[in-house]
């Protein structure tokens, strides 16, 4: 065999290798150019929320829902009350939707139930002549036809009882109009930013308005993709009392992380629930991710420091086992 071929033989292996790591890097530049990519270097928001959503649903899996005691809008009411943080007033309170006592109830009311998300299984109502009107929606429903929906809601496991009746809190547009809801992303403590938002059509996400805003009010821009900001949503008048309210719920509820959803309601600021892992495709850019994410695993550490076990002896040292 000519000296040539086999120089060419024994570099067959290491050239196979290389056009295998070119391939790699190039499919990594790839990932790295779609602009969401979370960098292990670096803190994230949204690489720690998927984390903590990925946990929930392990946890689901070992514990089934309707024995897990834990949590429930009427349980975070309670929280709040404990803190001195107002709270819509409550009408009733049910096991069962057909238990609901309908006509016992005032002409604007909000019914829902302790377990759901993303507004599911809330409806703000006002009475009409043949039954119920939803807030910002023409058509008038029965209670008959609202307890159906609850009822497919539980069976598809998608809320959970008990069902509650409160306060409708009303927006500045006139009655029957839904407040702006501040929601306020609080890291134990910390309130960097609040999302106000609209609601033109109550279920219909699409519909929604937005506005970021820091804590004093000014906005933080282009934080939502595909949802342009709403400059027309003003914040509160009563904007710091909101984020001294927030901040309070957030060393309370002691978690490292909650979006707090709040109600300026004229002099008042209502507590409306809880999120601890928030959906929806929200993207906050790169800096604000980074710096988001930092918060929060700066949250989770002074927490730690609250809550710590005992220090126990070990030996020093890196290399300690």
């Amino acid at each position: 065999m000519p000296t040539w071929v086999r120089r060419a033989l024994v570099k067959l292996p290491p050239l196979a290798w290389r056009d295998r790591r070119i391939a790699s890097l190039e499919a990594r530049i790839r990932h790295l150019e779609s602009g969401r990519t979370v960098q292990i270097v670096r803190p994230s928001f949204e690489a720690t929320v998927q984390a903590e959503r990925r946990m929930a649903a392990l946890r689901n899996e070992m514990i089934a829902p309707e024995t897990d005691e834990r949590g429930g809008k009427f349980n975070d009411y309670d929280v709040a009350r404990s803190l001195g943080v107002d709270i819509p007033h409550q009408l009733g309170r049910w096991d069962r939707p057909d238990q609901i006592a309908w006509d016992d109830l005032p002409d604007h009311v909000v019914v829902k139930c302790a377990h759901g998300s993303t507004g599911r299984g809330v409806f703000p109502l006002r009475r009409a002549r043949d039954g119920w009107q939803i807030a910002t929606q023409s058509t008038v429903v029965s209670s008959a036809e609202i307890v159906r929906r609850f009822l497919e809601l539980e069976a598809a496991g998608r809320i959970r009882g008990p069902f509650g009746a409160e306060e409708f809190l009303e927006g500045v547009d006139g009655p029957g109009s839904l407040p702006v809801d501040v929601k306020a992303y609080t890291f134990y403590g910390e309130v960097p930013a609040l999302l106000l938002c609209r609601r033109h059509e109550f279920g219909r996400q699409r519909a929604n308005r937005y506005r970021y805003v820091d804590a004093t009010g000014h906005d933080l821009e282009g934080l939502m993709e595909g949802s342009p900001t709403d400059l027309t949503i003003l914040p509160p008048s009563n904007l710091d009392e909101i984020v001294e309210t927030a901040a309070r719920l957030s060393i309370g509820f002691a978690m490292p992380f909650l979006r707090i959803d709040l109600y300026g309601i004229g002099s008042r600021v209502v507590f409306g629930e809880v999120t601890p892992r928030p959906g929806g495709e929200e993207w906050f850019g790169p800096e604000l991710d980074t710096a988001f994410g930092a918060a929060w695993e700066s949250a989770r550490a002074r927490l730690g420091l609250v809550t710590r076990p005992p220090v126990l002896d070990a030996p020093s040292g890196h290399d300690a086992l």
